[in-house]
C-alpha cells in the first residue's frame, strides 16, 4: 500500500538521461506516496496515478528537478499530509488545480518552502487563503498563485 520513497535516491549521479519519466499506476490500494520523487533529477515527469485513497504526500516532490509538475489529475480528497510536498522543488509551474485544500484541510506546512515555482495553479481563492494561513514558514516571494 506504499510507494514511499519509490524513486527517491535509487539512481546514481550521471544517470539522469537513463531514468524513466513516465509513471502510471491504477492501483487503488496505494495510501502512502511520501518522498516518492524526493530529489528526482529529471526535468520531465509525466504522472498518471490513482490517488483516490492516498493519505500522505509529504515531501513527495521535495528537491525534484522536474520543471513542470502537472498534478491536475490527482484526487487528493483523502490526503491528510502534504507537508513539505514541494520543498526545494525546481519546478517553475505546479498545477494543483484539482486539490480541494480548503475543503479537505490537509497539513500544508512548508508545502512550498524554498520552492522555485513561479506559477502555481489552484482551484479557488479559498485554497490560496488556506495555503497562506497554514503554510507555517514564509512562502517564497516568487510564487504566483493563479486560479484555474
Amino acid at each position: 500500500t506504499s510507494y514511499q520513497g519509490m524513486m527517491s535516491d535509487w539512481y546514481y549521479e550521471g544517470d539522469e538521461n537513463k531514468l524513466p519519466t513516465h509513471f502510471k499506476s491504477s492501483n487503488p490500494a496505494i495510501t502512502d506516496m511520501a518522498y516518492m520523487f524526493q530529489g528526482y533529477p529529471t526535468a520531465t515527469l509525466n504522472l498518471d496515478f490513482n490517488t483516490s485513497n492516498v493519505t500522505t504526500m509529504a515531501d513527495m516532490f521535495s528537491g525534484t528537478k522536474a520543471t513542470n509538475l502537472d498534478l491536475s489529475g490527482f484526487n487528493t480528497d483523502k490526503v491528510e499530509n502534504m507537508s513539505s510536498m514541494f520543498n526545494g522543488a525546481e519546478a517553475s509551474v505546479i498545477d494543483i488545480s484539482s486539490f480541494k485544500l480548503a475543503d479537505t484541510q490537509p497539513d500544508v506546512s512548508n508545502m512550498f518552502k524554498d520552492a522555485e515555482a513561479t506559477t502555481v495553479y489552484v482551484r479557488s481563492q479559498a485554497d490560496i487563503d488556506y495555503i497562506i494561513a497554514n503554510h507555517g514558514s514564509d512562502l517564497p516571494a516568487n510564487i504566483n498563485f493563479v486560479i484555474k
